[in-house]
């Protein structure tokens, strides 16, 4: 089920259906078996991929900023056997969930997630979250910690600011004039070998590896409109996690600093294993899927036995 589309997510038209069709194109590509889920919320229509038994543990997978279930499409692929996954489009996200943004200074994305849960029928859940979707991780612990069962985060956003230079794209996207150039040189001038170049500077891995990636990257940067990301979350909303948690940090991660991230989750957070993962940076899932997807397993397994 596609939803209906805010257009102001998009710069053009054809830009939210070229998206769409990488997206479908994506998931068939997988070659696995999956289901397609819309559940209603009180915030409008929200879409999800599932694979897995479903009897298995459930493991909600939560993208970042700029991506969507199929963000997850390596961990889909590797953890099927093990876990019932459920890789969500988190709303207002450049999925085919309703494309309302919600406000990051109250609970509503975490109200959010609870009624995806409940229309899911899934009453306790291991929560993986990327950049972002580790925000929301947080987010979601705090206002329902007893649906909690574990955590993992990675490359997490929501304890430290995003730091500098990346922290000045704030004022850019802010200002109407900027994002109104941006959509017209982005359309007129933007190729991909650009986006190629750009990316090059996110991955530890070789950008031209995965072009699947870079396709998303180039449609995101040609037609998507951004939205900065949160800040931190208080002191008490990190302690309010209290569920067994993994925080991994890349050794190359870009936007945040990670000794600062590991000091202050271990300062509140009761019951975290932090480690930082050697030769990946901000998106390990890409860099490093086969460990990323080892480690996520021998952590839940574990996290279910406890």
């Amino acid at each position: 089920m596609m939803v209906a589309k805010n257009q102001s997510l998009y710069s053009a038209e054809r830009g939210y259906a070229e998206m769409m069709r990488w997206y479908e194109k994506s998931l068939e590509s997988m070659g696995i078996d999956y289901d397609s889920i819309t559940v209603p919320t009180r915030f409008g229509a929200s879409h999800l991929v599932a694979v897995g038994p479903k009897d298995a543990p459930p493991v909600v997978l939560l993208h970042g900023m700029e991506g969507s279930a199929v963000s997850w499409r390596s961990q889909l692929m590797d953890l099927r056997q093990s876990f019932r996954l459920y890789a969500l489009d988190i709303i207002g996200s450049a999925g085919k969930s309703a494309t309302t943004q919600l406000a990051y200074d109250n609970d509503d994305y975490a109200k959010w997630l609870d009624d995806v849960l409940t229309g899911l029928g899934v009453e306790r859940v291991n929560l993986t979250g990327i950049s972002n979707g580790s925000w929301l991780a947080l987010k979601f612990a705090a206002y329902a910690p007893q649906r909690v069962a574990s955590a993992a985060l990675m490359s997490a956003n929501g304890i430290m600011p995003i730091r500098f230079p990346y922290n000045l794209a704030r004022l850019m996207m802010e200002t109407a004039a900027v994002r109104a150039a941006k959509d017209a040189l982005a359309g007129a001038f933007l190729t991909r070998a650009m986006v190629r170049r750009a990316v090059s500077g996110i991955y530890v891995m070789d950008p031209n590896a995965d072009p699947e990636e870079i396709e998303w990257f180039y449609l995101l940067a040609k037609y998507y409109r951004f939205r900065f990301p949160p800040g931190p979350v208080s002191d008490a909303e990190l302690a309010a996690l209290t569920a067994p948690t993994l925080l991994l940090m890349g050794e190359h991660e870009q936007f945040f600093p990670v000794d600062a991230v590991i000091e202050r989750a271990r300062r509140h957070m009761p019951r975290l294993v932090a480690e930082v993962v050697p030769d990946v940076g901000h998106n390990m899932c890409v860099d490093n899927p086969s460990l990323i997807n080892a480690r996520l397993r021998a952590f839940f397994s574990d996290a279910a036995l406890a």
